[in-house]
């Protein structure tokens, strides 16, 4: 019997998978019956009536080197969102967060570090999300379909003299958050650190906000609700800080600090 030699190579995949059921409680603020007049007309209040949501997720990872394409998909049944209501009785927009019928999301997500030259690196996320919001409005059903997208870009630059340039900025399309449509929002942020070598530490400038586009501008268009509401949210102007960062002391008492008895690891898993 004549037996022929075979070449066999096995090329690991790197994949993953998972299904997951979790549940989402309210928080505390959430069910908290206080109220916030922002204006004489409108308030915003909790919900001590609010429910948990189910969430039943799937996701289907691929990885290549450092690359890692994600596609998830989501189905929430009972998911909170905020809501504008209008009390005809007292003439007052109230704002309150309800349980929606159910929701469900679809998303495609690219992680993409990649290392440009030896001084410049740069990490890459970009998603896509198909979203389907289903809820009952007064007592109307509603549903609302969208595409939204985004990214996030970060940058570091190894400079001459001990010097690191970091850069960051991110991008979200206009997107859907229960009967309230969102217009797009970006920011960006800078970073510059100086080494000061092993004595004196690390000095660090941040600045975030650069293009003072860190602003949530949003709009609920329901006739049939009588719902036809602007809303707007403003936060900080731009943020410029300087820090200073140092280690002091014996390394090597501090390492005999930080050891651990097995009482201590046993009290740790409480």
């Amino acid at each position: 019997m004549k037996i022929s030699p075979t070449n066999c190579m096995i090329i690991p995949i790197p994949y993953g998978m998972d299904q997951s059921r979790r549940i989402t409680r309210p928080q505390i603020s959430q069910l908290a019956p206080f109220y916030i007049f922002t204006d004489p007309s409108t308030v915003l209040t909790g919900n001590s009536a609010l429910q948990p949501a189910i969430v039943n997720a799937a996701r289907l990872d691929y990885g290549f080197k450092a690359w890692r394409v994600t596609v998830s998909y989501s189905l929430e049944e009972g998911s909170m969102s905020w809501i504008p209501v209008i009390d005809q009785q007292r003439n007052r927009q109230v704002n309150t967060i309800q349980n929606m019928d159910h929701s469900k999301v679809l998303n495609l997500s690219l992680y993409m570090p990649l290392k440009l030259t030896s001084w410049w690196e740069t990490t890459n996320n970009l998603f896509v999300n198909d979203t389907e919001t289903n809820l009952n409005l007064q007592g109307n059903d509603i549903q609302l379909r969208g595409v939204n997208y985004g990214f996030n870009v970060s940058s570091t630059f190894k400079l001459p003299e001990g010097f690191v340039l970091e850069l960051s900025g991110n991008y979200n399309s206009p997107q859907n958050w229960g009967v309230i449509s969102w217009n797009a929002t970006g920011d960006m942020h800078m970073g510059v650190q100086k080494d000061l070598g092993s004595t004196w530490g690390k000095l660090r400038f941040n600045a975030s906000n650069l293009l003072l586009t860190n602003d949530w501008y949003g709009t609920t268009r329901q006739p049939d609700n009588n719902l036809m509401v602007d809303l707007s949210m403003k936060f900080s102007e731009r943020v410029f800080m300087l820090t200073w960062s140092n280690t002091f002391g014996n390394d090597k008492v501090k390492a005999s600090r930080t050891r651990q008895t097995g009482a201590s690891e046993e009290r740790n898993r409480l």
